[in-house]
């Protein structure tokens, strides 16, 4: 259990000249603290990432706003805190999103980067990693470069517009990727790889997609496209380069057989090791396997 530490951060009173040109007036800022508690996702996790680290934001929608807000990522982030070395930092939050307690919904995805700006769809889409073709396949595969991702929805906070204070804390932490493959060996330049499961390279046993895209009006409740095959895009990792996917179909302990992409050299390999992959919501499975375990199938699986 990680607390965050109390810092101030400025909420922007909103007002108006009384004018006839009713203008708005610049905003005036006032100093509050932000108490919150923030659970580590990854505590009961096998997970390869265990732990906030520095740069990881947690990205928070209030959902007590008045009318015209969606509390969603169709407007930026209301808060941001982010993790410091020292604690977390906050963001500025506009006054007139709080009530005196409501709830918040926090989303973290582990390219930090993703709600940056507003986004003027319903879905917040993971981006496509390069195209590729399997000879076998009738369709291109358009894999995604799906990030870690775990939210919680409807957190409680409380505001004291005395003490200005913001409190509330972030727990239960879900996942939408559940499953993360660390290839080791790799040359790093993820967008080079793509990776999937299955008992050929047609049928797809864990699922990206529903943890590669957020649906503003329920997030986890997504389905898959047959014409991606489930390929998730390579991603950045300390150890090599991981795959992320939303879970397995099957938990049962069987043979997996994984396939690997190399777009650049045009390489199929795969390797197949029996195991049983969690599913649930609130745990992050991490497997690891080196490059020298998987056999070349170029010859028999050829790119076009």
């Amino acid at each position: 259990m990680k607390k965050i530490i109390l810092f101030t951060a400025a909420i922007a009173a909103l007002s108006l000249f009384a004018s006839c040109s009713k203008e708005q007036a610049p905003k005036k800022t006032t100093k509050v603290t932000v108490d919150i508690t923030v659970n580590d996702p990854y505590v009961d996790s096998k997970a390869i990432k265990t732990g906030w680290s520095v740069g990881d934001k947690i990205n928070i929608w209030f959902n007590s706003v008045p009318a015209g807000h969606y509390s969603y990522w169709k407007e930026a982030p209301h808060l941001v805190l982010t993790k410091t070395a020292g604690g977390w930092s906050s963001s500025e939050v506009d006054e007139s999103l709080l009530g005196l307690s409501g709830t918040f919904n926090a989303i973290y995805e582990s390219t930090n980067s993703w709600f940056a700006s507003a986004k003027d769809n319903s879905y917040a889409y993971a981006p496509n990693g390069t195209s590729f073709k399997l000879s076998e396949w009738p369709y291109n595969c358009f894999p995604r470069t799906v990030p870690t991702v775990c939210f919680k929805m409807s957190s409680a906070y409380g505001y004291n517009t005395g003490t200005k204070k913001i409190t509330g804390t972030i727990s239960g932490w879900e996942f939408m990727s559940r499953l993360q493959v660390v290839v080791t060996g790799l040359e790093a330049t993820p967008d080079r790889y793509a990776l999937t499961f299955g008992n050929n390279v047609w049928v797809g046993e864990a699922l990206y997609w529903s943890g590669s895209y957020f649906d503003v009006s329920s997030v986890g409740n997504c389905s898959g496209i047959t014409s991606s095959n489930n390929w998730s895009n390579g991603v950045s990792n300390p150890d090599g380069i991981a795959f992320n996917f939303y879970y397995s179909v099957d938990n049962d302990s069987h043979d997996y057989t994984i396939y690997l992409v190399d777009k650049t050299a045009k390489k199929v390999y795969s390797f197949t090791k029996t195991t049983a992959i969690p599913t649930s919501y609130t745990s992050y499975h991490g497997v690891k396997v080196d490059i020298s375990k998987f056999t070349d199938i170029t010859a028999s699986h050829p790119l076009d």
